[in-house]
């Protein structure tokens, strides 16, 4: 616990991000526009409408702007480079594989909060009781 709350503190003061837009919400420029509409209605028909279930139990809509997924990809990858740069050692999600980084661990904890409060929080209450 330790060790991770001083890498954690060691990037956030060091880490220049590329796209400092994704590290705070913006919901039309993260959320396509029938995914916003949905949420913001946010009544049982409002979010059926845009879910699909191609198998039951199994849920999937659109929801993000192709834009913004490029830019979180990006941004990852720039991470990624900083981390190589400073010859740091980057914690993986888990200890099983050798790829993706963990989003808190750079920055974007408070956008990904925001975004499970306000948007994915609505869809599991009146969907998914």
């Amino acid at each position: 616990v330790h060790r991770h709350k001083e890498y954690r503190q060691k990037i956030v003061h060091l880490y220049k991000p590329l796209h400092q837009e994704l590290y705070s919400m913006h919901p039309s420029a993260f959320f396509l526009p029938t995914f916003l509409e949905a949420v913001r209605t946010n009544t049982e028909e409002s979010i059926a409408s845009i879910m699909t279930e191609p198998i039951p139990g199994v849920f999937s809509f659109a929801m993000l702007q192709p834009n913004f997924c490029d830019m979180l990809l990006e941004e990852v990858e720039n991470f990624e480079k900083w981390v190589h740069a400073m010859k740091f050692k980057i914690m993986r999600p888990n200890t099983m594989n050798k790829y993706g980084a963990v989003l808190d661990d750079f920055g974007l904890e408070a956008m990904l909060n925001q975004f499970m409060e306000e948007f994915i929080a609505p869809i599991s209450k009146g969907f998914l009781p």
